[in-house]
């Protein structure tokens, strides 16, 4: 009869420990599939005077310039891929772009947003080869577009900014 009962017990905490380790490991595998917050980059450089008609509506301010030499065009995208919104105050470090020193930002626009809306507190910010956006929102699977001139080397050199629960922006792909 002892040994019955001690194996009772032993069975008892045996499948009491199961039930909380497997309790335990469904909490951390649901925490590493939920939903996340992804947010990426990409950037497409075109000099002015390659750029067609599609392209280059979305800079009217080429229009001002004397000369197209050295001048190019920059459509820069940042994506949420995730299935969080980004909200400004998820921004902890602001999405940061370093030219070539001697590149000259000319001018920065908004242009399309797919599945978002973009309301800017304030306009990026150009000081020397540096440019730098205020916080701002993102839905999920959202997109915003920005047109960006510069005279000089267009590809940035970097990109950088640092995003909460996803950590540094990435260039897409």
């Amino acid at each position: 009869m002892d040994g019955q009962l001690i194996t009772l017990l032993v069975g008892g905490i045996l499948l009491a420990a199961f039930f909380f380790l497997y309790k335990s490991n469904t909490k951390t595998a649901d925490r590493i599939a939920g939903p996340k917050r992804r947010v990426s980059y990409e950037c497409v450089v075109t000099p002015a005077s390659q750029a067609d008609a599609d392209l280059s509506q979305h800079f009217p301010e080429l229009r001002d310039q004397a000369s197209l030499n050295d001048i190019e065009l920059i459509r820069l995208g940042v994506f949420n891929w995730g299935e969080l919104e980004l909200d400004a105050d998820h921004i902890m470090e602001p999405i940061t772009v370093r030219f070539a020193d001697g590149t000259e930002i000319l001018s920065v626009t908004p242009g399309e947003t797919f599945k978002t809306e973009l309301n800017l507190p304030e306009p990026p910010r150009s000081v020397g080869n540096v440019l730098t956006f205020p916080a701002f929102a993102i839905a999920p699977r959202g997109t915003v577009i920005f047109n960006v001139m510069v005279r000089g080397a267009g590809k940035p050199d970097s990109v950088t900014g640092l995003i909460e629960g996803c950590g540094e922006i990435r260039r897409l792909g």
